[in-house]
């Protein structure tokens, strides 16, 4: 009995670890982005961006927020939210998700969701919660 309840204790400890680096590994690491104004760029923090803003996203770089593409054309890889393995087809009027990764291309997007109400942030923050 003793060596099952420290099987079971090691169990839970492991499993809230995995969880918990899982997540970590998923938080986006995004500090600035260029913000596009009255048709000049600049490199502004994150936490100055609001919904409405236009940033662009260039080729290599992670999506930082949800949004609507408002021009431009490129392969994002969406793996990170619904495992699809092959990249899909963005322009205008196409939606755009956080965490995801634009691998060819350049878009120019209007911001729909800041401060943590992305689905991306959903998902780490639903996956920290069941670490307790």
């Amino acid at each position: 009995m003793f060596l099952l309840g420290i099987g079971e204790l090691l169990e839970e400890w492991t499993h809230k670890k995995s969880v918990g680096d899982l997540a970590r590994s998923m938080s986006l690491n995004i500090s600035k982005v260029w913000l596009r104004r009255d048709g000049q760029e600049i490199l502004a923090p994150v936490s100055d961006i609001t919904v409405g803003d236009e940033i662009v996203v260039r080729m290599g770089n992670v999506i930082p927020f949800d949004g609507v593409v408002l021009s431009g054309e490129g392969m994002v890889n969406q793996a990170s939210l619904t495992g699809e393995s092959a990249a899909v087809f963005k322009q205008a009027h196409g939606y755009v998700y956080a965490g995801t990764v634009l691998e060819e291309g350049e878009l120019s997007v209007r911001v729909e969701t800041v401060g943590g109400a992305s689905r991306f942030e959903r998902i780490v923050t639903m996956m920290r919660s069941r670490r307790s």
